[in-house]
């Protein structure tokens, strides 16, 4: 069994409104997090969830050229088969579908020690 069980789809934002390309990507770990009002420290809001993504799948398969995951992105726990491709469906009707998706707020690159990642954070 992988270390990381869970499966996202993903849509990367194109340069047409309300346009996203979905891809199905397996092998992730999704941790949620539960979401507090840390008003007092001076922290509004902060990520729903975190989500890891290695570069080399379970098979030895090296994918970190494909995972270009970029701030605006949407990513959805599971297989969603939708698709934003003209408009008709768009990022706020896949959030009422799917109640724990989370845009993309940061990706950050973990490319060094024994395991190489994209670690992104949503809301």
């Amino acid at each position: 069994m992988s270390k990381f069980p869970h499966t996202m789809t993903w849509y990367a934002k194109t340069t047409t409104a309300n346009v996203f390309t979905r891809r199905v990507v397996t092998e992730v770990m999704w941790q949620a997090q539960k979401v507090a009002n840390t008003k007092k420290s001076g922290l509004l809001d902060s990520d729903k969830a975190i989500v890891y993504v290695p570069f080399v799948t379970s098979d030895g398969t090296d994918r970190s050229a494909e995972l270009t995951f970029k701030i605006g992105d949407y990513l959805v726990p599971g297989e969603a088969s939708e698709t934003m491709v003209d408009g008709t469906y768009t990022p706020t009707k896949l959030l009422a579908a799917y109640p724990r998706t989370i845009q993309i707020r940061t990706v950050d690159w973990k490319d060094y020690g024994a395991l190489q990642h994209v670690q992104i954070g949503g809301k």
